[in-house]
């Protein structure tokens, strides 16, 4: 054999070594050096390289979740048209077939303990009358793309909607598009404090941010291809889903130090249609227009990465925040909220991450049933 030939194959042999005793290293100490980083970036290459192969396959897979707004400012629920989106088109699908689950719940699934606890049972009761109204609201709307249905003609007409809105009984205009529970406290913002495994987040804040950069900046077509762009009447928006109606993405193996994070965080909304852990970009001069979230079981979550100071605006009901770089915004995004970015060009884009938290006063049995009736 040729020296040279020799020689390479030597290298890279002690190469691949140091690479495995490394990467066993960082996985126990799991510091937070530039070793980290380059691990984090040396496996997020790696994963480029044995996903190409696959890319074709996943090409019509990925341009198929793709979507724009619907962002008319007569349209407070600002449907999307995917065809996979449970709050916009799969909404009596999987109401219906979360009561399906439930009426087997108790005699099949592994929780038979629920027999013999009666506060269970009356919870479980109780999550089934819930579906089953949120089940009618849903096919009494259905056809219809606004909560504006849902007003008087005396006052359909008015030019405001967001006044509308805010004239409108809190029972109508706090009005999740799939599942409301009832008993639950109503609040537009929560103090981060009230989910103390949320400080890992804060503290890894720039972990997350270096992640985000990989991912939003990668040159390559296929990760490029993992942000969806959506249009507004008033510029634009983008989203890189790392797990997407309790499913995690391809974007996911490109954030690993994000993703381990997530791991230890007990109050993540995972294994449900309603969990949700993304990077979301708002670009200059953009509105994102009123609009609700699906379920009033979930806390929703930002952590700003990067954001211009004071010029981007998040509205609740009729209470406004502005993020901060570090810091955490928690808000029941049940209540309709928009989100509005008044800066120019040179001002830079509002980045933030985002997941969704259990309710507080969603009990621990409740959590079962509802992931047991709603896992994707």
């Amino acid at each position: 054999m040729d020296t040279s030939i020799l020689f390479m194959f030597t290298m890279a042999a002690v190469l691949m070594l140091c690479v495995v005793v490394l990467e066993m290293w960082l996985k126990g100490r799991r510091q937070s050096g530039i070793l980290t980083y380059w691990y984090a970036g040396f496996g997020n290459l790696w994963r480029y390289f044995t996903w190409c192969k696959d890319s074709k396959e996943e090409e019509n897979t990925f341009e198929s979740h793709s979507f724009r707004v619907k962002d008319n400012r007569q349209d407070s629920t600002s449907l999307c048209t995917s065809p996979n989106c449970i709050r916009c088109s799969r909404n009596l699908e999987i109401l219906s077939t979360a009561l399906t689950r439930l009426s087997y719940y108790i005699t099949k699934s592994p929780n038979t303990e629920v027999q013999g606890d009666q506060s269970a049972q009356n919870e479980y009761h109780s999550l089934v009358a819930d579906i089953k109204k949120s089940l009618d609201y849903a096919k009494n709307r259905e056809g219809k793309e606004s909560v504006k249905s849902l007003i008087p003609d005396s006052v359909s007409e008015a030019s405001d909607s967001s006044s509308v809105l805010k004239s409108m009984p809190v029972e109508s205009s706090l009005r999740p598009l799939v599942l409301q529970l009832s008993g639950l406290r109503e609040q537009e913002f929560w103090p981060h404090t009230e989910f103390s495994a949320l400080i890992a987040l804060r503290q890894a804040w720039k972990h997350i941010m270096l992640e985000f950069v990989h991912l939003y900046k990668s040159p390559f077509p296929e990760t490029q291809r993992l942000w969806k762009t959506n249009a507004t009447v008033d510029g634009t928006w983008e989203i890189a889903q790392l797990v997407d109606q309790g499913r995690t993405t391809k974007a996911a193996e490109f954030c690993p130090l994000t993703m381990d994070l997530l791991k230890q965080i007990p109050d993540f909304l995972s294994d449900c249609y309603f969990g949700d852990a993304s990077f979301s970009i708002v670009h200059p001069g953009t509105s994102i227009a009123t609009h609700c979230g699906s379920t009033n079981c979930r806390i929703r979550c930002h952590l700003g990465l990067q954001v211009p100071q004071d010029l981007c605006t998040l509205t609740v009901g009729d209470r406004n925040r502005c993020w901060e770089e570090g810091e955490i915004i928690c808000f029941d995004d049940a209540y309709p909220h928009s989100v509005r970015h008044h800066g120019g060009v040179e001002s830079g884009f509002r980045a933030v991450f985002m997941i969704d938290l259990w309710h507080p006063d969603v009990s621990p049995a409740q959590r079962e049933m509802i992931r047991y009736a709603f896992s994707p």
